[in-house]
């Protein structure tokens, strides 16, 4: 069986991730999603079971054929769950090393299929923490040129897609969480107004530094390069929706907000916005249960965190 030019051939490890997106989109075509999900719990039974033929004796004859037609409906759903099934047994078959199709149990269960092929050769949590440690220390100032780390993924392909981008950021966290917070918060500020991501930018055999210098920009409370009015910790408005967060930031910024001339200067800037920007920010004012003459003060949007369950609450 020969695979599709453009199908991911699971050879070794590396081809893990790729060739399985690719098994699950077939699956989804197909719609057998719920017997290849991984993460999600086995289904009970794994496979669908086979109709049985109603028995007839005894019953009366106007419900027989009632019976008769939902055993039909019953046989036609089986029939095309047992073809799509052989389909997908056939698409993962054709693209697997022949050497993983011959240790394969002899079976039509799909999740089987697929948690057998893990076990034999999806990458460990630690191999991929390894892989991207190794990387990560071959960059001789990881503050400053985490760019070329990026474009060597964005080449690779790993980034041609932006979702591909948030599983780096991801992976990055555990090695260099400040550039992953910040490059995640630019990501999601860039994409929110339509922009492309700075993140994006080519730095392939270049210089990271300007040729020319731009004026310093202020750093937030927080410790990041942005505004105050931008900043995910203070405005809440700024900050998705399941985003926590790190306790030392949180702890960085109520510090920060002790000294009653750091405090004040945040207010100024808040109650500045709320006249310039009041338009912009209606959607989270337009509540018919609010009053339009609230004005925002600090204590609305800097929020703490219970660590223990993830729920964001006002100081």
């Amino acid at each position: 069986m020969a695979a599709m030019a453009n199908e991911v051939i699971l050879t070794t490890s590396k081809d893990w991730d790729d060739w399985y997106e690719g098994v699950q989109m077939k699956a989804m075509a197909l719609n057998l999603r719920k017997y290849t999900d991984l993460d999600a719990e086995p289904k009970n039974p794994p496979t669908e079971p086979e109709p049985y033929e109603p028995n007839m004796e005894h019953t009366r004859p106007e419900m027989v054929q009632i019976h008769f037609y939902i055993y039909r409906q019953h046989m036609e759903a089986y029939k095309t769950y047992t073809q799509g099934v052989k389909e997908l047994y056939h698409h993962i078959s054709a693209t697997i090393d022949p050497r993983l199709r011959r240790a394969l149990t002899k079976t039509l269960d799909p999740r089987q299929i697929l948690e057998e092929l893990k076990g034999f050769i999806a990458p460990t949590k630690r191999q991929r923490e390894l892989d991207l440690t190794g990387l990560f220390l071959k960059l001789s100032k990881p503050s400053k040129d985490c760019h070329r780390l990026v474009l060597k993924y964005d080449v690779d392909g790993f980034t041609s897609e932006k979702s591909n981008l948030y599983r780096f950021l991801n992976a990055v966290q555990v090695i260099h969480p400040e550039f992953s917070d910040f490059r995640h918060q630019e990501l999601e500020n860039a994409l929110g107004n339509g922009h492309e991501p700075l993140i994006f930018a080519t730095y392939q055999d270049q210089s990271t530094k300007e040729s020319t210098k731009k004026p310093k920009r202020d750093r937030c409370v927080c410790g990041g390069p942005h505004s105050y009015i931008k900043c995910w910790v203070l405005n809440a408005e700024e900050r998705p929706s399941k985003w926590t967060p790190r306790k030392e930031i949180e702890e960085k910024v109520k510090k920060a907000l002790e000294n009653e001339q750091i405090k004040r200067s945040i207010n100024d800037v808040y109650t500045k916005e709320k006249k310039t920007l009041a338009v912009a920010s209606l959607h989270t004012q337009n509540d018919e249960n609010k009053h339009s003459e609230e004005v925002p003060t600090l204590a609305t949007t800097t929020f703490s965190t219970d660590h223990a369950t993830g729920y964001q609450y006002p100081l």
